[in-house]
């Protein structure tokens, strides 16, 4: 008789179903044996579909909870004493004794993407735990124990300025069968454990895109992300995270299977920064912009590369004496990852991503593509590579080195242009221009290929023996960052980073010290980048850059902010006479008119508040939208919104006027807008809604988010899209200057089902 597969037992435990499965189980397939990889991805991706579409089942009891004394908050930790009875499968309970829960996290800024840790001192039935975590607003995540401690982590960021809830609701204890001879005693729906926190405020959005010229940028510190030894190379994400990989642990975490089956990824925008890639298969991770690894994505991971956008990833994996071609996305929750393509010598370099769609590599010396469903992509003329490979972000242009020297194909065509002789360290920006290194004799010299030349120019000269290498593009494509080492042996393997304006222009030093890779984070603000320590190994650091300095459209809106940051704490602050003077007398009128309390009212009282949206009206005044939250005892109930109009008053920016919002209840649960931006780009613009909870995807449609103009007629919009990741709509428009509004209607929904509580509508201003 065959083994039991206690998976299936668990999903089918019908007995009818269960005869069904160990008939299958039994019966002989007459096809030939599958290929193992396929075997495991078609195994995950049917238990994956049988836990989505079978009915719940009900949470398995884990303990009850004696009356749960007061909850007791230390700086950044929270502690709960419960009396707790353990109960087993087949087993009568065991007796009640205390036990601590300790739930550490931030109460009131937290990191969006750090995970919550509930540590228990005594053991309990981990899997009935697992089953009774309910996460508000709605969240996807996943679960490990490290130990006796349960950590919950969050598959997306969690939205800026945010309270979150994460409750343990284990079900009430099993009563006695009726045939029992004394009467079932009720059982006491047990206290749920409940951790509340508020989620980190995110910085205003600028009203003015920086430009990233090499002379705008000042160097401002850096930090120690991870310690040699423990990553192998890292990247920057899509969405601002770091994806790394790490030695494997001691015990595989239970969240993530072997990437043979079914593990996940995470994406990344160009080339990592990274320690020297040994060929040793390691496990992939999340990693937060302060350090900490998050979440683990897969296991057993060589060389990873993340598609420009889209959240996914592709690596090679050890698969007997072969190598599996893999693919995989972070927010698929079941973990699946597809087999690509399979070859038989180690892989010495990343698999290549040909824009968010195909994946190329390199097998006995020629470049294969295949799509996201592992097909054969055919080439429009054959490419031999001999060494670097490199493509441009849309795809269509591919940078290598090939037996007969440095060449860019375009793939499209087939055809070819040479590039000088001892090109390398091939770098596209994001508007399609290749930035590359030519070695001779005497040094380096970089060169640009524009997306529209035909040929290269040079741009900058090294001195004698310095060799320029990993070059990296700022997000506008304007400067590029690079690293010098010299090829004297005297000089050891120290090399110091520069930094050169693409136009031309001599190179400058950037940061100081000895530092080997970099790389641009997505939004410019931050440089991720190696650096060798007292052993010789390289360690990852992270760098901050200022941009520039304030444009006085920045320097307004900076002044702006202030004066609502101090109307908004002398409110919360029961300080009127503060509060009063950032108001006008214009200012005051309106909120008289509109019957708005400055103060606090009572119960419901103000409980925090943040910015919402910062609009540009034009050089003198802003449209400032702020969200108040509102609590009893404590606990948040509910919130409004005020829009204020900010403008200029001789020397100092006072508030002229305000437009309130209706209330809206947190009881009804639901997904909330959380931000709004407008951002000019040309002739049109481009708005942004970040949410705080997942939202089902096909709910996110033109019908729940409408723009209406002033007399309530529905705008054109030219393209919506949801970024998952960041739980961001964005919305590309072409509207004439003026003002309009943003309505989000109940017909939004969360993956849990639940609707928006009410619609939700705020101010729109588009200037020319």
């Amino acid at each position: 008789m065959r083994e039991r597969d206690s998976e299936l037992d668990e999903l089918f435990s019908d007995p009818q179903d269960l005869e069904v499965v160990h008939l299958l189980r039994s019966a002989r397939p007459a096809a030939p044996p599958l290929d193992p990889h396929f075997r495991s991805y078609l195994r995950g991706k049917l238990i994956a579909e049988a836990r989505r579409t079978l009915p719940a089942r009900p949470r398995r009891p884990w303990f009850g909870i004696a009356p749960m004394p007061a909850m007791a908050a230390v700086a950044a930790t929270f502690v709960l004493v419960l009396g707790y009875e353990l109960y087993q499968r087949g087993q009568a309970p065991a007796a009640p004794a205390p036990i601590r829960v300790t739930a550490q996290v931030d109460r009131t800024n937290a990191a969006p993407a750090e995970p919550i840790r509930l540590q228990f001192s005594g053991a309990v039935d981990r899997t009935a735990v697992e089953e009774s975590i309910v996460i508000q607003p709605a969240t996807q995540y996943t679960t490990r124990w490290e130990g006796q401690t349960l950590v919950v982590i969050p598959l997306h960021q969690l939205a800026a300025s945010t309270t979150y809830t994460v409750a343990l609701l284990p079900a009430p204890a099993s009563t006695p069968h009726p045939s029992a001879t004394a009467a079932p005693a009720p059982t006491p729906a047990p206290t749920p454990v409940v951790v509340r926190f508020v989620t980190a405020p995110a910085p205003p959005p600028p009203v003015t895109p920086p430009a990233f010229a090499s002379a705008n940028i000042t160097f401002i510190g850096d930090s120690r992300l991870a310690d040699a030894g423990t990553f192998g190379v890292a990247t920057w994400t899509g969405d601002g995270q770091i994806m790394a990989t790490r030695p494997a642990l001691n015990g595989r975490p239970s969240a993530r299977p072997s990437a043979s089956s079914t593990p996940s990824g995470t994406p990344a925008a160009t080339a990592p920064a990274a320690a020297p890639v040994t060929g040793k298969a390691m496990d992939l991770w999340l990693m937060s912009p302060s350090g900490k690894f998050v979440r683990p994505l897969a296991t057993d991971v060589l060389y990873p590369a993340a598609a420009p956008q889209d959240g996914t990833v592709a690596f090679w994996h050890p698969a007997g004496d072969r190598y599996a071609l893999m693919e995989t996305t972070t927010g698929d929750l079941a973990g699946q990852a597809n087999q690509l393509a399979i070859v038989t010598g180690p892989p010495s370099a990343p698999p290549v991503w040909l824009g968010a769609d195909r994946i190329a590599y390199v097998d006995a010396g020629q470049l294969h593509v295949v799509d996201l469903l592992g097909n054969p992509v055919p080439l429009a003329a054959p490419i031999p590579v001999s060494g670097a490979a490199a493509p441009s972000l849309d795809g269509h242009r591919l940078a290598v080195q090939t037996p007969a020297g440095a060449a860019v194909y375009d793939l499209t065509s087939g055809r070819s242009t040479a590039l000088p002789e001892g090109a390398t360290a091939f770098s596209w920006s994001p508007k399609g221009d290749l930035a590359f290194a030519v070695q001779n004799p005497t040094g380096s010299a970089l060169f640009v290929l524009g997306a529209t030349e035909l040929k290269p120019h040079a741009v900058a000269s090294s001195a004698a023996g310095e060799l320029w290498s990993n070059f990296n593009w700022s997000p506008d494509a304007v400067s590029l960052l690079f690293t010098s080492r010299s090829g004297s042996p005297a000089s050891g393997t120290s090399s110091v980073a520069l930094l050169v304006d693409a136009a031309g222009s001599t190179p400058r030093p950037f940061g100081g010290r000895p530092y080997e890779t970099l790389q641009w984070s997505p939004d410019g603000r931050l440089v991720l980048l190696t650096r060798r320590d007292e052993t010789g190994q390289a360690a990852l650091w992270v760098a901050t850059l200022k941009v520039g300095t304030l444009s006085d459209v920045e320097r307004a809106q900076q002044e702006a902010l202030a004066v609502v940051k101090t109307f908004m704490d002398a409110r919360l602050a029961n300080d009127s006479a503060t509060a009063s003077q950032q108001l006008s007398a214009a200012g005051t009128a309106a909120y008289q008119q509109a019957g708005l309390a400055l103060l606090s009212p009572g119960s419901p009282r103000f409980e925090r508040w943040y910015p919402v949206t910062v609009q540009l009206i034009d050089k003198d005044s802003f449209l400032i939208g702020v969200r108040i939250v509102q609590a009893r005892d404590k606990v948040e109930t509910g919130f409004y919104e005020e829009h204020l109009t900010v403008a200029r008053h001789d020397q100092t920016f006072l508030i002229d006027g305000v437009q309130p919002s209706a209330p809206v209840s947190l009881s009804a649960g639901g997904p909330a807008v959380v931000s709004v931006e407008v951002r000019q780009e040309g002739a049109g613009q481009r708005i942004l809604v970040h949410f705080d909870s997942d939202l089902a995807v096909d709910t996110v449609n033109q019908t729940a988010i409408v723009i209406r103009d002033g007399n309530d007629v529905p705008q054109h919009v030219l393209d919506l899209s949801y970024d998952q990741q960041t739980h961001l709509v964005t919305l590309r428009t072409k509207l004439a200057p003026g003002s309009y509004k943003l309505v989000v209607t109940t017909s939004l929904q969360d993956v849990n089902g639940k609707s928006l509580a009410q619609d939700y509508s705020a101010p729109l201003v588009i200037t020319g």
